[in-house]
């Protein structure tokens, strides 16, 4: 199956899409690509806004790695925000976006190290990746248009 993906250039929306161990839940847009409608475009994401949720699934006793990776619009937000991530409202990393592009841009990449004792004993915990600062706060993605995430890696640490 995965030869398939590779094959048929699906690969980046496989890393933003709901899978059997990641699901996206409030806070973020459907998966959009660029250029628009270009399902086989190496460039698909999905907007986020200035909270976003997604649930991750426990692998047995196995720690996890997860890392999530995305870009906000600095010039639209006036600001270099503080990108975190949580999982059940336990910290797991926070970047401030300095290195800002000529267009506005700036990366980011969250995520850390979660152990088994962090699910609490349950399948599901949920990740919250919070940005700072959101102009227009009161939008929701997709209208909302300043940060987006371009992966999600949920996979066994090494």
């Amino acid at each position: 199956m995965l030869e398939l993906r590779a094959r048929e250039g699906l690969q980046a929306p496989l890393k933003i899409a709901s899978s059997r161990d990641v699901r996206f839940e409030w806070g973020f847009s459907g998966i959009e690509y660029d250029p628009k409608d270009d399902y086989r475009s190496p460039r698909a994401f999905r907007w986020a806004g200035q909270r976003g949720a997604l649930r991750v699934q426990r692998h047995g006793d196995k720690p996890m790695k997860l890392t999530i990776v995305g870009w906000v619009n600095a010039r639209v937000l006036r600001t270099k925000p503080t990108v975190s991530a949580y999982l059940d409202g336990q910290y797991l990393s926070s970047m401030v976006v300095e290195e800002i592009n000529d267009e506005g841009f700036g990366g980011f990449q969250v995520g850390g190290t979660v152990q088994p004792d962090m699910f609490q004993h349950r399948d599901w915990a949920m990740v919250d990746l919070d940005l700072s600062s959101v102009a227009f706060h009161w939008s929701d993605p997709p209208t909302l248009k300043v940060a987006m995430v371009s992966s999600v890696e949920w996979q066994e640490a090494d």
